[in-house]
């Protein structure tokens, strides 16, 4: 993975958020771990200035108002009168709601536990 690369280039950690979301422990509904499973970078689009979603019908029109307005400001707020991640990711409503994620999203081939996913992430460190 990655982690090894960045330690060898100085990095002091690495930020890991999105791989969590998919792992047994997460409090996240089944339906967003297959939406996020399923998702390609490709699929990703800011939504306001500081977040980024996976493209459901409902986001697509957060993303396209934020492309035309640079309002992020705007675009938080509705999103915080929607409920913010909860309806998607907790209650797994992922058509309409905001699947939390980041670049990275290509390389998350599966879930797994927190502790084989630390294990994978540290793998070849010592």
């Amino acid at each position: 993975m990655g982690v090894k690369a960045a330690l060898a280039l100085g990095a002091q950690g690495v930020y890991v958020g999105t791989r969590f979301l998919v792992t047994a422990e997460a409090p996240v509904d089944p339906a967003a771990k297959a939406a996020l499973l399923a998702g390609s970078y490709d699929q990703v689009d800011l939504v306001s200035h500081d977040q980024r979603s996976l493209m459901t019908p409902g986001t697509k029109q957060l993303a396209a108002r934020f492309k035309e307005t640079n309002d992020g400001r705007a675009i938080d707020q509705i999103i915080a009168q929607r409920g913010g991640m909860l309806p998607g990711l907790r209650l797994g409503q992922v058509d309409d709601n905001i699947i939390s994620t980041n670049t990275g999203l290509d390389l998350i081939k599966h879930g797994g536990t927190v502790a084989e996913l630390v294990e994978e992430l540290m793998e070849g460190i010592k």
